[in-house]
């Protein structure tokens, strides 16, 4: 288990068993002599736990037999470790998204310009970080690409993440590297669409669904039971995370009706590999 999803299975029950003890985060803050941002932010899984913290917590919310609470505690203790992304020298913002991606279940994924990175070649995007990055050494290129293959050894295995990827016509349009670089991109991904835990979709122009909805966004859910999930995007070289179930809800509905103005999944996988 990565220790972004220690952190998140932790912080979730802990806000469960808050909510059941009738307490606010402030509350819970001067339980640990602390700020209620804190413990927003440890209960959304964005943040290592003490596990003194966990314990004075779980002493103040109760709810917990003895063997939950040792799990809890022995979590808490591993939440602090280092991702394997850390490893790469990304930026922090982006490290903490791949934390979480590493620890979603499934991911609903729609690029209206790129192919979504989880299922890009190595040299489409070798080539679009030499296209974004300019003066990057080659050294650093090469992590990078390392950096990204990495993490779509996400996509087999024995538990593999479930992707809903959709990719707006427009993507197929915006050269990345060479003509070959492309085709090659192109076949990988009507290969890729054979995968039973891949659902991917092409949204053509013409669909009704294009103009009001086509902003490339992320959405996560996570193993546990009653996570409401979270949306990210890109915006200005940062991450933006939404977090309110309202909102979540209304980018699940955005996200749904693009799926439905898109090609069946069989006609886009011809049309990848019609272009291959």
């Amino acid at each position: 288990m990565s220790p972004t999803a220690i952190r998140r299975r932790v912080g979730y029950r802990l806000r469960e068993l808050r909510g059941k003890a009738g307490m606010t985060t402030i509350e819970a803050a001067a339980v640990i002599g602390s700020s209620d941002a804190k413990i927003s932010r440890l209960e959304r899984g964005l943040t290592p736990v003490r596990p003194g913290d966990v314990q004075l917590l779980l002493d103040r919310y109760g709810g917990t037999d003895h063997a939950e609470r040792d799990l809890l505690v022995r979590l808490a203790g591993d939440s602090g470790r280092r991702g394997w992304w850390q490893a790469y020298e990304l930026p922090e913002w982006f490290n903490l998204y791949i934390g979480l991606e590493s620890a979603a279940s499934s991911i609903c994924n729609f690029e209206t310009l790129l192919i979504p990175g989880l299922l890009q070649t190595a040299d489409y995007t070798r080539a679009l970080v030499r296209q974004a990055h300019p003066t990057a050494t080659a050294e650093r290129v090469e992590r990078m690409v390392d950096a990204r293959l990495k993490r779509q050894d996400r996509l087999s295995g024995n538990d593999p993440l479930k992707l809903r990827a959709v990719v707006g016509e427009a993507a197929l349009h915006c050269t990345v590297g060479t003509p070959d670089v492309m085709r090659a991109q192109f076949t990988h991904l009507a290969r890729m669409s054979e995968s039973p835990n891949i659902e991917l979709r092409l949204v053509p122009f013409s669909s009704l669904a294009y103009a009001p909805h086509g902003r490339p966004v992320v959405i996560l859910d996570f193993p546990e039971p009653g996570d409401p999930g979270l949306v990210y995007f890109d915006h200005l070289g940062k991450g933006v995370y939404v977090e309110d179930e309202a909102h979540i809800a209304i980018h699940r509905q955005a996200f749904e009706l693009l799926v439905g103005g898109a090609l069946t999944t069989e006609d886009s996988a011809r049309h990848f590999a019609d272009r291959g």
